[in-house]
C-alpha cells in the first residue's frame, strides 16, 4: 500500500469496524441483562440524578446567599474617596480573605480602575511591603492611609509621595495630571 489515499482509507474502514464490532458487544451485553438487573440500572440512575440536582441547588443557594452578601456589604461604598476604599480593602483582606466586604470592595476597585494585577496579587498573598508597579491604591491597601503626601502637578503627570513617618516609608507614585493614584515607582524604607 504505496498509495498514500488507500492507507488513510483502510485506516478509516478499519476504525468503523471496530466501532461497529464495540456496538455489537454493548448491545450484546444489554439485552443478556436480566429486567431485574435494567430496573436496578435504572432506580441507580434516578437516584443519582436526584442526589446531583440537589447538590446543584444547594451549590446555586449558597452562591445567591454570597452574591446578596456582597450586595449589602458594597452598600454605602459610593460614599467614600478613593484612597478609604483601597484602606478598606485592605483592612478587609487583612480580617478575612474572601469576605463580601472584601469582595464588594474589590469590585468597585475593579470598576473604577484604581488597582492593578500587581495590587491584586500583593494584597491577595498579604504582602507586608509595597513593590514598584502596583497602584498608589494597592500601596494603601498594603500600609493604610498615610499620614501626609507630598503632591507634584506639572504638564507631564502628577508625583505623589506618600509619607508613613512612623514606618520610616516613603512611596512614590507617578501618574498622569491630576491622577494622585499613580504606578509606585519606587519605595524607600
Amino acid at each position: 500500500m504505496s498509495d498514500p489515499n488507500a492507507v488513510v482509507k483502510y485506516q478509516e474502514r478499519m476504525a468503523r469496524e471496530a466501532e461497529q464490532r464495540a456496538e455489537a458487544e454493548a448491545a450484546r451485553v444489554e439485552a443478556a441483562k436480566s429486567p431485574e438487573q435494567r430496573a436496578s440500572e435504572a432506580a441507580a440512575k434516578v437516584i443519582a440524578d436526584a442526589q446531583a440536582e440537589r447538590a446543584a441547588q444547594k451549590q446555586r443557594a449558597t452562591e445567591e446567599r454570597r452574591e446578596a452578601a456582597i450586595v449589602k456589604a458594597s452598600q454605602g461604598l459610593d460614599r467614600l474617596e478613593w484612597w478609604q476604599l483601597c484602606a478598606r480593602w485592605g483592612r478587609e483582606h487583612r480580617k478575612q480573605m474572601g469576605s463580601p466586604g472584601a469582595e464588594a470592595v474589590y469590585r468597585r476597585l475593579k470598576q473604577e480602575n484604581l488597582i492593578n494585577y500587581a495590587d491584586e496579587m500583593a494584597v491577595g498573598v498579604r504582602q507586608k511591603r509595597p513593590d514598584v508597579g502596583m497602584s498608589g491604591c494597592g500601596a494603601i491597601a498594603i500600609l493604610g492611609v498615610h499620614e501626609s503626601s507630598n503632591v507634584t502637578t506639572n504638564a507631564f503627570g502628577t508625583r505623589v509621595q506618600m509619607v508613613y513617618r512612623d514606618r520610616g516609608v516613603y512611596v512614590y507614585t507617578e501618574g498622569k495630571p491630576g491622577d494622585h493614584n499613580g504606578v509606585v515607582t519606587s519605595v524607600q524604607y
